[in-house]
């Protein structure tokens, strides 16, 4: 297929990059990945909803089946179960190791110089918006992550506790691993790992630990999306749940645009204005995280405004209990 981009460059190997690089390569176009990390999906906790990462895997002709690690029934929120039938952990590390058979990957970091080699380069490099221009005014969470073992728990459930800005969480792996992890703009997230250890009364012992940062700024606040040769993709642009951190079916879905704008030989602002309108709900979302820092009568206002956007969430889920989740949004205020 003829394009207008001869030579494209991808950096970054995580969920968006992968996907692009291999939906790329089975329509014919040449494309180099950068990637520096050979720890594959390393820095998360492998949650999405199953129905949306189906149908972008039959993109490229994967099969979810292969990757499914636990089938989530409930998610316990600060105490309070809300029962859920459409999100799954999954095995990350295998599925990007599979989108990038028969791509050329380079396993080192990319410098700036490769801007000038290639007719399109796509920062795929998530929080770190290595080649775009930095934002000024960007909403960063640090997280802390840990893989843990145990067998003290129900494998069909996700544990979340409540921050100020941002959670703790506790995700079902397989066969009785686990991945715990913390992330908040104001608390420590050590402390919010202690206290939902504490509070579900885990033993267990850590057997992996990082750090990790997290955007928080929808795309209509990761302007721009493209810079010269250069255009964002994923978490570079902010294709992140604002509230709860969820980035790998959004930011497939903003490679999936860009592909089909390539494809298509149309022009890189079509691709900006449809990013913003894809995920303008995310804004709406991204209102809410924003207004945790307020107090009560202001987030109240903010979670009553935004609540289309919520249940929105939570039907992609399919929970079973509006009433519950009102409940454990209750616990905010």
């Amino acid at each position: 297929m003829k394009i207008n981009y001869e030579k494209i460059a991808i950096v970054g190997a995580g969920s968006a990059g992968a996907f692009l690089a291999s939906l790329l390569s089975r329509e014919g176009i040449n494309v180099d990945v950068y990637e520096k990390s050979r720890k594959l999906g390393c820095y998360c906790a492998w949650g999405t909803v199953e129905s949306e990462l189906k149908e972008f895997l039959k993109k490229v002709c994967l099969n979810i089946k292969d990757y499914v690690l636990s089938k989530i029934k409930r998610v316990i929120v600060n105490g309070i179960e809300v029962k859920v039938s459409n999100l799954i952990t999954f095995n990350k590390p295998k599925l990007i190791s599979d989108l990038l058979k028969g791509v050329k990957v380079t396993w080192a970091e990319a410098s700036r110089e490769i801007v000038g080699k290639y007719d399109l380069v796509v920062d795929a490099t998530g929080w770190r918006r290595s080649l775009l221009p930095s934002l000024k005014n960007d909403f960063l969470m640090p997280t802390i992550e840990y893989v843990v073992k145990t067998k003290d728990l129900d494998e069909n459930t996700v544990y979340i506790r409540f921050g100020k800005v941002g959670y703790a969480w506790l995700f079902p792996l397989s066969n009785n691993y686990w991945h715990l992890g913390a992330g908040d703009t104001i608390l420590d997230p050590l402390f919010l790992v202690k206290k939902l250890v504490k509070e579900i009364g885990l033993k267990t012992r850590i057997l992996c630990f990082c750090k990790s940062i997290i955007r928080l700024n929808p795309p209509m606040y990761s302007k721009p999306i493209k810079h010269g040769n250069i255009v964002g993709c994923g978490e570079s642009i902010g294709t992140v749940f604002p509230v709860t951190g969820e980035g790998i079916v959004p930011s497939m879905k903003s490679a999936l645009i860009l592909f089909n704008v390539l494809v298509n030989n149309r022009s890189l602002n079509e691709y900006e204005y449809a990013i913003v309108k894809e995920f303008r709900w995310l804004h709406q979302l991204f209102e809410i995280a924003y207004s945790l820092t307020c107090s009560g009568l202001k987030l109240a206002w903010v979670l009553v405004k935004n609540y289309k956007s919520i249940f929105r969430y939570a039907r992609r889920l399919e929970a079973a209990s509006l009433i519950n989740i009102i409940k454990a949004l209750s616990k905010l205020l």
